[in-house]
């Protein structure tokens, strides 16, 4: 905690504004799983030209959200060992790495092995954008930010389905998914200036500290996975859905995929909002 305080005081907020910091953590949850977000979009081009059958198209959610699974109950502890700064440069890399990757595949084999590297920023995500927030903003601005950074994976659904899968109509989908990556490597430059320096890596016993998840959160954990099982799957087939069957062109089925987007993004910053102390359960 008083590693924290020091973090938050004056000048240790990215751009000296709470506003800086909340666009570049919105902007990290954005990338965190822009690539699950882009292949759900270009579907129906991944299905026609890099012969991606359908079964293989819900492969790639399996192990994106499958590797982030198994980092995840690292994640936490890994953070707190190398610190939010290094975290999120860490993140925005991985995610920069996994969509070159994707624009680079020739076929089905590289394109799960990009999937996979896409799961650590998936698990570095939230303990990282949470971490800084403990560190750099007031108490009681924290519940809106976090909701307001939330809504980043919603705004990289809405990117990946509108100006991502048009652009792909232009450049080709490769091209769409480079773009994204050279994005993401601007961000985490953004991440690396922008965000006060870490404190020096702690030694290896942070790793190692055992668990003391509760039953509430094996019961949430437990929630999300069903939860999380329809939600995945709608992101993954809705476009190609549309495009197979409701004859829709490849850029407007990955418009249906911003939609979502726009409408998550209202969720989540209502839902934290309705989530005040005494009324969140």
């Amino acid at each position: 905690m008083k590693g924290a305080e020091t973090a938050g005081a004056p000048g240790g907020t990215p751009g000296g504004t709470v506003p800086g910091l909340t666009a570049l953590l919105t902007t990290a949850m954005a990338f965190s799983m822009m690539q699950l977000f882009l292949i759900g979009a270009l579907g129906p081009r991944l299905v026609d030209r890099l012969g991606v059958s359908e079964t293989l198209l819900g492969l790639t959610t399996t192990v994106g959200f499958g590797t982030a699974a198994v980092l995840s109950p690292a994640g936490g502890r890994i953070v707190d060992r190398i610190g939010p700064r290094r975290a999120l440069v860490a993140l925005l890399g991985a995610s920069a790495g996994a969509l070159a990757l994707i624009g680079a595949a020739p076929g089905p084999a590289l394109l799960l092995v990009a999937v996979a590297l896409g799961g650590l920023p998936q698990a570095l995500a939230n303990p990282a954008t949470n971490k800084a927030i403990l560190a750099a903003v007031p108490a009681p601005k924290r519940g809106a930010v976090t909701g307001t950074k939330q809504s980043g994976v919603q705004l990289g659904a809405f990117a990946a389905g509108l100006p991502l899968a048009a652009a792909a109509g232009v450049i080709g989908w490769r091209g769409a998914v480079w773009t994204a990556a050279g994005a993401s490597l601007l961000a985490a430059l953004w991440a690396w200036r922008a965000l006060p320096a870490d404190a020096p890596p702690k030694g290896g016993a942070a790793l190692r500290a055992p668990s003391r998840a509760g039953g509430p959160v094996r019961w949430l954990a437990a929630f999300s996975l069903f939860l999380g099982a329809g939600i995945a799957s709608v992101n993954t087939y809705l476009s190609l859905f549309g495009a197979q069957r409701l004859g829709m062109g490849p850029a407007v089925a990955g418009a249906l995929v911003a939609v979502l987007g726009v409408a998550g993004i209202a969720g989540r910053v209502g839902w934290s909002r309705a989530a005040t102390p005494g009324r969140a359960p």
